[in-house]
Order: structure tokens, then C-alpha cells, then sequence
């Protein structure tokens, strides 16, 4: 093997090394594009289907309103879609886009006024808009503060909290009736 082969096979390994990090790069990029693009997302699940979109952004208003104490406003929304193919027997998902991250902070930090709403509206869910990774993420820091609470001799409960990405265990003591 001669001198400029080997140098031909470095070479050749150290492009392909480098494009596959490149390739790396791009791909965390992508992820972190799509999660700045879901950030002031919110999506609203077992919401009942209804006849039109008016309809739906009616309801979502209504919910909205209610939970921020008249604090959001329709100026402050910028899309509410259902997600999903229709089907008969199943509601999809709404998906509400703010204009801000602060609007949709707000709702979070209010979520316990769902359950002064009327029977219907009550058992809807509100969940941050995430992306599959995130979701897995999440759902590995359930998973851990499930084990957590079942391993605590004193009864303690833990729950995950924090926004997106940004997650944490947090303990507090059961209220005891």
C-alpha cells in the first residue's frame, strides 16, 4: 500500500466522520425549530366534536376565558384548529396557537378554574403542544416520579412540573382528610 493511499483512506474517513456530524447538527437544529414552533401551543383533548369551526372557537373562547379570569382575549389567539382526520364516534384534538408565550403561561398557571366549568367543558384537557421526542422525555420523568412515590415509606406524592424541556420532580406531602 503506498503513501497516497493511505492518505486517500484517512481522508475519505475523516469526510464521512465529519458529514454524519453535520448530518447530527442538522437534526438537533430541526428538533430545536420545531420546539420554538410549538412553545406558544397549547392542545385541548375530549372536547366534543361540533358541527363547525365557529362553533369550536366559541367553546375554546369560552374555556380560555374562564380559566384566565376574562384575561385572554381573541386578539391574543392566533389559529384554533382540530388536529387529525375526521371520524365518526371520535373527537379530535384542538390545537390553539397564541401570540405570545406569556398568554399561554397563563392558562397553565390557572388550570384548577377548569373544574368550576359546567359538566361538559370540566373534563377537557389541556396539555402543552410536544413534539415525539418531547413526549418521551416527559413520559420518562413520569415514569421515574411513579417509582419515586411508590418507593416512599412516608407517603409522600411527586409529581413532574416545569415547562417543556425543562422538567423537575417536585415532592410535597398528601393532605391527609
Amino acid at each position: 500500500m503506498s503513501w497516497s493511499d493511505i492518505v486517500k483512506k484517512e481522508i475519505g474517513q475523516s469526510v464521512d466522520s465529519m458529514c454524519n456530524e453535520v448530518k447530527l447538527v442538522k437534526k438537533s437544529l430541526e428538533e430545536k425549530d420545531e420546539a420554538k414552533d410549538r412553545e406558544n401551543n397549547l392542545i385541548m383533548f375530549k372536547l366534543a366534536e361540533t358541527v363547525s369551526h365557529a362553533e369550536d372557537k366559541k367553546i375554546v373562547m369560552k374555556i380560555l376565558k374562564h380559566v384566565s379570569s376574562d384575561v385572554i382575549k381573541e386578539k391574543d389567539i392566533v389559529r384554533i384548529t382540530r388536529v387529525g382526520k375526521k371520524s365518526e364516534g371520535v373527537s379530535r384534538p384542538v390545537l390553539v396557537v397564541f401570540d405570545a408565550l406569556e398568554t399561554k403561561l397563563v392558562v397553565f398557571k390557572n388550570l384548577v378554574r377548569m373544574k368550576t366549568l359546567d359538566n361538559d367543558l370540566n373534563k377537557v384537557a389541556i396539555r402543552h403542544d410536544m413534539s415525539s421526542e418531547q413526549r418521551a422525555e416527559h413520559n420518562k420523568w413520569f415514569t421515574e416520579a411513579k417509582k419515586r412515590e411508590e418507593n416512599d415509606q412516608d407517603r409522600f406524592l411527586y409529581r413532574v412540573r416545569g415547562t417543556v424541556g425543562r422538567w423537575r420532580i417536585i415532592r410535597f406531602q398528601k393532605k391527609l382528610d
